[in-house]
């Protein structure tokens, strides 16, 4: 079962002198709780100048809560807690 989803679009766009294409990946991170990779989709190949529209698609689950390697179970954020999403190429590169 799927269940509810969260849709992100994102615009990306080749700002570089060669064709190339990205892999965009969006994090969520929440009070207490580490930033995890929650999607990722590759952009076709785009020319010098090109933009494209990412969608990414992810489980409502994937925003609010973390499993716990310590507790072997999933955990959620406290009521009220804020959520931090991030757009980039990586990790270390984030962009939005």
């Amino acid at each position: 079962p799927q269940g509810p989803r969260a849709t992100a679009r994102v615009k990306v766009s080749n700002d570089g002198p060669v064709a190339g294409a990205e892999v965009v990946q969006l994090y969520v991170e929440a009070e207490g709780f580490p930033r995890s990779l929650c999607a990722f989709s590759r952009t076709t190949v785009l020319a010098p100048g090109e933009g494209s529209m990412v969608t990414l698609e992810l489980p409502a689950r994937s925003l609010a809560s973390r499993y716990c390697t310590e507790k072997h179970a999933w955990q959620t954020p406290p009521a009220g807690a804020s959520l931090r999403l991030e757009v980039g190429g990586s990790s270390a590169d984030i962009r939005a």
